[in-house]
Formats: structure tokens, C-alpha cells, sequence
């Protein structure tokens, strides 16, 4: 690992830029393309199909793609996936509502794209940071992340729903075109030892799952991707607003309320919070995540729904920042972590997203529409995950953890 003490290193500048641009253009992706489906089919199991596709390819491309970061050819990885993503958006572009019969394969696409980007970013992001500043770049990763929550769901739904010449969704898919061609050319961030030694990713996913702490936050990872970062955040809660509220623009704009909140809880919790201190801002967190989903079990409403979204986002980075810095700096309790870096990021992404976030989209197929009440039944399986999740990322007694790096 190359552990560059001093957060405002020009490589960790490049890489924070570069990635907002990134989010950016993806934003059209995460938060609308869920309701530019249901415009188009008025269907969730729809949406759910696009977003299991999306989710299994995307998992899919760590192990396909290690061997090629494996051989140094991790810019070319990140290179490639921008470069479909900006064809993928292109496309829609042209496109747009015609693309109705070939949903899943973009979803197919999306997820190659998805995949060869983020895998060379965990490995860059762990490469270029160490334990001591891990902690205050994945705060102003999250804020950074959030401040593109904050601007784009308004702009966005503002430019779908207004009536000016060359509106509509059209005009934010070519945008984020843009967007992920700036990345492309800003993020070409090398560092030290491309090559890493020749052990296949299987023979690592052996190696890091035999730690006892490593297996918990990969299962705190697990249950973190079906409740905080699964369906019911990123699609069962925009679209619900949408119903309530009957345009873009609304919705957009909730969503930067919303994101304005999370912004100012990841600045403080990443700059303010010590990370050895991180286990009691879990628990604050979980507190307030339980109940929330105490409300909205017994109190399913849109102005519930509302309170949750703007809530959750403050109680989401208690849980989140903490769950990354511990999952990062766990890396260097594995012996020979260095040989052993990449299987361990492989692992991590296939219980976050391939088991949790995948899982929170099959309990859809059984949903023949949204509603308050099939919602407060869902939330009673998020609460238990969040509860298991909390207990985990405690059990592992980080503050008592001997790493050096």
C-alpha cells in the first residue's frame, strides 16, 4: 500500500475530483433511470429485473476483471468502463422511450460499466490512503458524494419536468455523457506497483476469509446493502415520492433536502469523529435508524416516508462511514495483506452487493405494486438487518485492533 500520510496529497485530490465527476453523470443512472422505467412500464417487477441484472453483471466483473488489474492494467479497466458508460448514456440519448424492449440489456451494460469502473477505484482509493487518513477521505468522499445528491436530483428533475426547448430526460442522459468523459480524462492517477503478485483471486477470497473480523464486516457489508444502500432506498422510496407528489422536479428536489442533511452528517462525522470513537456513532445511528422504522411500521404515511428519507440520511452515514473505514483498514489485519488486497475487495463487493443488495431487489418480484403497507412489512426485515449489522461492526472491537499502516 503506498500511505501517504497528508490528505491533501495531489493524487487524493485528483481521485476525490474525478470520482465527483463520476457520481455526477451517474446520478442520471441512481436516481432516475428507476422512474424513467416506471414512466415507461408502470411496472416494479420491471424495475426489479433491470436492477437484478444490473446488480449480478456488476458483481460479475471484480472476479473477471482482477486478473487484468492483477497484470497493471488497471487504468485501462477504468478507462474502458467510462468509455461504455458514456456509449451507454449516448444511446439513451438517441434513443430515449425506444429503448422500452432492450431494458434488460441495458441493465446488462450498465452493470459491465459499473463494475470495470468501481473495482479499480476500491483498489486505488485503499492504494493511495492509509489508516490515519482513511477516516477523514471517506467523510469527504461521502460529503463530496452527497453534494452531487444535493445539486442533481433538483437540477435533474427541474430539467425533465420544465418545458424549455430541449428538456426532459434526454437532455440529463447526454449530460451525464459528458460528465463521465470529464472523469475520464481527469482521473489518470497512477501508482506505485501496478504488477502484484501472481495469486488468483480465489486462492485470496480463501486466504481473507479466514479471519474472524473479516468475516464479520463482510457480513456487516451483506446486510448493509440489503437495508441502507438496497431497493428500498434507492428505488421503493423516490418512486413512492413520485406517486405523492406527480413530477421530476418534486421529486428532485425532497431528494436534495434530503441529501443536504447526509452532507453535513459525513463532513462531521468524517473530519470530527475520532475512528477509534466510531463504535458509539454506530449505535447512535442504529437508534435512530430503529426508529424511524418504528414510524413507518405503525405509522405508514407520506409524511413518515418523508421524515425517513430526511432522517435516514443522517443516521445512514453513522452506520456507513464507520462500516468503510473498518472494512479498509481491516485490509491490513490479513497476513501479507499486500499479496492479498485484491481477492479481499473482491469478496467485500460479492456479499455487499452480489447477496445484499441483489437480495433487497428479489423481494420485489413478490410486489405487484408499492404500497405503505407491503412497505411497512419490508421495513420489519430492514430493521432486523440493521440490528444485526450494528451488533457486528461492534463485535469486532476496532478500537482494540493493533493495525499499523
Amino acid at each position: 500500500m503506498v500511505a501517504l500520510n497528508n490528505f491533501y496529497q495531489h493524487k487524493i485530490k485528483r481521485l476525490l475530483l474525478s470520482h465527483s465527476l463520476f457520481l455526477v453523470g451517474r446520478s442520471a443512472f441512481e436516481i432516475f433511470m428507476n422512474v424513467f422505467i416506471w414512466r415507461m412500464t408502470n411496472d416494479i417487477k420491471t424495475i426489479a429485473i433491470f436492477n437484478l441484472v444490473y446488480v449480478s453483471i456488476h458483481t460479475l466483473m471484480f472476479p473477471i476483471f482482477s486478473e487484468a488489474l492483477r497484470k497493471g492494467k488497471m487504468h485501462l479497466v477504468r478507462k474502458t468502463g467510462l468509455v461504455l458508460f458514456s456509449l451507454v448514456f449516448l444511446s439513451l440519448f438517441i434513443f430515449n422511450q425506444q429503448i422500452k424492449d432492450y431494458i434488460f440489456w441495458y441493465g446488462f451494460f450498465i452493470g459491465v460499466a459499473n463494475g470495470m469502473y468501481w473495482l479499480p477505484y476500491h483498489f486505488n482509493r485503499f492504494d493511495l490512503t492509509g489508516i490515519k487518513n482513511r477516516g477523514k477521505y471517506t467523510g469527504y468522499e461521502r460529503s463530496l458524494k452527497t453534494f452531487v445528491s444535493l445539486v442533481t436530483p433538483a437540477l435533474g428533475g427541474f430539467i425533465i419536468s420544465s418545458q424549455f426547448f430541449f428538456s426532459g430526460y434526454p437532455t440529463l442522459f447526454l449530460a451525464g455523457t459528458g460528465f463521465f468523459l470529464t472523469s475520464f480524462f481527469i482521473g489518470n492517477i497512477d501508482s506505485e506497483q501496478r504488477h502484484l503478485p501472481s495469486i488468483k483471486w480465489y486462492q485470496s477470497v480463501r486466504h481473507v476469509l479466514s479471519h474472524k473480523k473479516v468475516r464479520k464486516i463482510f457480513l456487516a457489508s451483506m446486510l448493509n446493502g440489503f437495508s441502507l444502500n438496497g431497493s428500498l432506498i434507492k428505488m421503493v422510496l423516490p418512486i413512492l415520492i413520485l406517486q405523492k407528489t406527480g413530477t421530476e422536479f418534486s421529486l428532485g428536489s425532497w431528494l436534495s433536502f434530503f441529501a443536504l442533511l447526509s452532507m453535513l452528517a459525513s463532513i462531521f462525522t468524517g473530519k470530527v469523529v475520532h475512528y477509534k470513537k466510531y463504535d458509539r456513532l454506530v449505535v447512535v445511528g442504529g437508534v435512530a435508524f430503529l426508529t424511524l422504522f418504528g414510524l413507518l411500521y405503525f405509522f405508514p404515511s407520506l409524511a413518515i416516508f418523508i421524515l425517513f428519507g430526511a432522517v435516514q440520511e443522517i443516521a445512514a452515514n453513522m452506520i456507513n462511514i464507520p462500516r468503510r473505514v473498518y472494512s479498509d483498514n481491516l485490509i491490513h489485519h490479513v497476513k501479507d495483506y499486500k499479496e492479498h488486497r485484491l481477492g479481499y475487495i473482491v469478496s467485500r463487493e460479492f456479499f455487499a452487493v452480489g447477496i445484499g443488495m441483489f437480495s433487497s431487489y428479489v423481494l420485489l418480484l413478490f410486489s405487484n405494486e408499492l404500497s405503505f403497507t407491503q412497505l411497512s412489512l419490508y421495513s420489519l426485515l430492514i430493521a432486523t438487518a440493521v440490528i444485526i449489522q450494528i451488533g457486528l461492526l461492534i463485535s469486532i472491537k476496532y478500537s482494540q485492533t493493533d493495525l499499523n499502516g
